[in-house]
């Protein structure tokens, strides 16, 4: 009875890359992964802390400037709205002794007058004239004092109303000023704010995609090492139940290719072994005469033949 050896096989490509595949080692694959998202969240999150506390101290410099310029400000107004009540003063008290001094010029004046009709009224022949001319000379002075007055008070009342219409325009460009800087603080304010905002929802965003990236990642990076280790235990668990069946390849792009070098040299080595018993066997099963010994060894020799060409499932 002449035996053949086993049939060889081809090879078929590898199977494609599945998604629902990539978790084949979850306990490892899920434990490596949360470990990077967790030191990746650490991280993120300190960087999330340093801007925060960034953006804060950088508004708080921003309000302090500006409030100190609304104070510089203020203090400003104030100092020139002193300074030009006291030239205001300082122009009433002129026009002031001006008035004083013209009616003091005018009495003297009057007295000096005075005296010399004082002594006219002496002579009796003259005292008829000197009272009237003495009470002419102080008709006129008073008139003359009051025109003179009367035209003080009225470039006094000009220069008042010149003087508030003036304190009027510069209070309202104080205020106007005062306005714009409130107004700039408050829209400065206001940017500084949305800014932020998006710096930081733009921080948390980028952390967050970061996050959910390094944690598919680090899944895709395990599985090429959890990968070649689940084919290598499913080919251990095929030569436990005697399938010593072709090893594939791995795939492009998986670690431990040369660990799986070893396994598939070895892989080898066990089926060379077996084919060379299928071997012996056949040429010892062709010596044989018919009987239980031999019928045995043929079984045997189909066993083996089977573990080198299992049948297909």
């Amino acid at each position: 009875m002449t035996e053949n050896a086993s049939p060889t096989t081809t090879p078929q490509p590898p199977p494609k890359r599945h998604l629902k595949n990539f978790l084949l080692d979850k306990k490892f694959q899920l434990t490596y992964a949360l470990i990077m998202v967790g030191v990746a969240m650490v991280a993120t999150g300190i960087l999330i802390a340093l801007i925060w506390i960034q953006a804060n101290a950088a508004n708080r410099v921003a309000e302090r400037q500006f409030d100190d310029t609304k104070a510089m400000h203020k203090r400003q107004s104030a100092e020139m709205i002193a300074m030009f009540n006291k030239q205001s003063a300082k122009t009433q008290e002129v026009f002031t002794q001006e008035s004083t001094e013209t009616q003091k010029v005018f009495k003297e004046k009057t007295k000096q007058a005075t005296d010399v009709l004082a002594l006219l009224q002496t002579q009796e022949e003259f005292k008829e004239m000197a009272d009237t001319m003495l009470k002419e000379i102080q008709q006129k002075d008073a008139e003359v004092i009051q025109k003179h007055a009367a035209q003080i008070k009225e470039k006094e009342d000009e220069l008042k109303k010149e003087i508030e219409a003036v304190r009027k325009a510069k209070e309202e460009q104080l205020k106007a000023a005062k306005e714009k800087l409130d107004n700039d603080n408050a829209e400065a304010a206001a940017l500084r704010a949305k800014n932020d905002l998006r710096i930081k929802i733009g921080v948390i965003a980028f952390s967050v995609l970061f996050v959910i990236i390094l944690f598919l990642y680090t899944i895709v990076l395990t599985h090429k090492v959890a990968g070649p280790l689940f084919k290598i235990s499913r080919y251990l668990d095929r030569m436990t139940a005697n399938d010593l069946g072709p090893v594939w390849p791995l795939r492009k792009g998986d670690q431990l290719q040369e660990f799986y070098g070893h396994f598939e040299r070895a892989h080898d080595a066990v089926a060379d072994r077996l084919k060379k018993d299928v071997e012996i066997l056949s040429g010892v099963i062709e010596g044989l005469p018919d009987g239980d010994a031999k019928d045995a060894l043929v079984a045997l020799k189909a066993e083996k033949e089977r573990s080198l060409n299992p049948p297909k499932n």
